[in-house]
């Protein structure tokens, strides 16, 4: 017995000591989680990047290769489809009898920004209506954004969130409809997860979560001014709940053919982009601004059963519009990661805004970021 508690004394002593001079072990602990995670990254073509930061040359000769292994990108499943192509995912949600729901399917509608239209992403206007409601008994709150002060980049737009992990102690009534909303929202954010994470994110260790699920009301009229939702969050799932869209992303690049797209980059556009921000709340000069885009030209728009009338922004490519029903959510990515300097940027592409809409909608929304 003394005998073996000696060599465990011994085991453990080495075993300490060997893990605090591993270059690997160092590399961990100088330097974020997630940095050292996108450091070993195996990419596709069998390249793996080592964390020790001796490896500097060799990691950067090997760039070119792991490129579009983007982890704050898409998983490779969808990183591989070509604008309109679609996938069906293997899941099968259990909330309602499959009977009454419709298969998910994932097009991709932009190649920069990677956007995507996940159908039937919220199966049933049940569930849809179970979200509105349980948002509505929990009060709505005047929307805003940190930079800014309630309503000077959003008009008429309010907001709150659900914990898909609470739970409820209302009456039985309303804790039957909560609940419903809940589960709705939890197999949300698991979807999400499962679905739209890049494969290195996710094991061997989890490094993603999810925020609560945020739902937001515009009354009619209501718009948001053109923004970035944050490197941080990286990955935008954007529901529409009573599908009404106005989504518009005037950088989206929607086709292969740099012709069609020959303005995206232009002064011009920036120009649009910075006139727009600054007369936001004068409706008038806004629609002045909004006719001088051209989709397919500058950028996708997202349409509901408004129709596309509502918005005064041109159409020149029919590809450049998707068109979306109660459930349908647009997935978008935020961020790149750039392999030489190991940090993750902007996409300024995936600026958008949430454009003027002539009836009351509904939104819910689920942003994917990096654990503490």
């Amino acid at each position: 017995m003394k005998m073996m508690k000696v060599d465990l004394i011994l085991f453990f002593t080495v075993a300490t000591w060997l893990l605090a001079h591993c270059p690997m072990h160092q590399a961990m602990i100088s330097q974020p989680l997630w940095k050292f995670r996108s450091q070993s990254l195996k990419a596709k073509r069998g390249v793996r990047l080592l964390a020790s930061f001796t490896e500097e040359s060799r990691i950067a000769s090997k760039n070119a290769l792991v490129e579009e292994d983007d982890p704050f990108g898409p998983p490779s499943v969808l990183a591989s489809l070509k604008v309109q192509e679609s996938h069906i995912p293997q899941y099968f949600l259990n909330m309602t009898d499959a009977a009454t729901t419709s298969p998910l399917i994932i097009t991709r509608l932009s190649h920069d920004p990677d956007i995507f239209l996940a159908r039937n992403f919220v199966p049933t206007e049940q569930q849809g209506h179970d979200l509105i409601i349980t948002a509505q008994e929990q009060g709505l709150k005047t929307a805003g954004t940190r930079q800014s002060e309630a309503q000077s980049v959003r008009k008429s737009s309010y907001l709150t969130w659900i914990d898909p992990y609470s739970s409820t102690t209302n009456n039985a009534e309303k804790n039957d409809l909560a609940t419903a909303a809940i589960e709705t929202a939890r197999v949300m954010s698991e979807l999400s997860q499962a679905l739209f994470v890049h494969e290195t994110l996710l094991s061997p260790t989890k490094l993603v979560t999810c925020e609560d699920l945020q739902i937001a009301k515009y009354d009619p009229t209501g718009c948001f001014d053109f923004h970035h939702d944050g490197y941080n969050r990286f990955v935008t799932v954007l529901t529409y709940l009573n599908g009404i869209g106005g989504t518009y992303f005037p950088m989206a690049q929607t086709t292969t053919n740099n012709d069609a797209n020959k303005n995206i980059d232009g002064a011009s556009l920036i120009s649009k982009l910075k006139r727009c921000n600054q007369i936001t709340m004068d409706e008038q000069k806004l629609l002045s601004v909004e006719s001088e885009f051209q989709v397919g030209a500058d950028g996708l728009l997202v349409v509901g059963t408004e129709g596309e009338a509502a918005y005064s922004i041109s159409k020149k490519s029919e590809n450049a519009i998707v068109r979306i029903q109660p459930g349908d959510a647009i997935v978008f990515y935020n961020s790149k990661f750039r392999w030489k300097e190991r940090k993750a940027i902007e996409n300024y592409r995936s600026m958008h805004a949430g454009l003027r809409v002539p009836q009351e909608k509904w939104i819910a929304t689920n942003w994917l970021r990096m654990k503490e």
